[in-house]
């Protein structure tokens, strides 16, 4: 009899023992979730202004920039009266007219190429970041996950058995006197 007392004080503390790390797991999980959102927003946020500060770089190099960027050229700039193309002259000089155009094209080209590898570069960056730090953060939670599971199992464990130890009380307290 003495020995169930003893067995359900022994299973009360240790269900409390593990009530206590389901709670400490609960709360270490809710810190890791918070900060899993917050440097998931934070690396988009990051992410955005980045392509935002890219694209209006190039949008500098748009093909009008362009276009008034070779008007100004001394190859070029017969082309043009008062910073406007004379297409009178351009019908009269088509080769010239012509080279003009090609220039133009593989300007912007080569200017949307650069974007694009900047842009990849970011979303590269990216990757990285999710991959490496965010990661390792989801992959602590799921470890935490995996504890706090074997906790509640615990506290379960400790529940039955301080059931199990009162109901021998009980039966040994009900034997003592009959």
């Amino acid at each position: 009899m003495i020995a169930n007392i003893f067995g359900r004080i022994f299973a009360k503390q240790q269900k409390l023992t593990a009530q206590a790390k389901v709670s400490r797991i609960n709360r270490e999980i809710a810190r890791i979730t918070k900060n899993i959102g917050r440097a998931e927003r934070q690396a988009s946020q990051q992410k955005r202004a980045a392509i935002n500060s890219v694209k209006q770089q190039y949008s500098i190099f748009g093909q009008s920039s362009i276009a008034a960027g070779l008007a100004k050229s001394e190859q070029f700039s017969s082309l043009f009266k008062d910073g406007a193309m004379d297409y009178n002259v351009a019908q009269e000089n088509k080769a010239l007219y012509d080279e003009y155009n090609k220039m133009v094209q593989t300007q912007t080209m080569m200017a949307q190429n650069a974007l694009q590898q900047q842009l990849d570069a970011i979303e590269e960056q990216y990757e990285q970041f999710q991959e490496i730090q965010l990661q390792a953060m989801k992959d602590e939670q799921a470890d935490l996950e995996a504890e706090k599971a074997t906790a509640e199992a615990q506290v379960q464990l400790y529940e039955g058995m301080e059931q199990q130890e009162k109901q021998f009380a009980d039966s040994n307290i009900k034997n003592m006197f009959s």
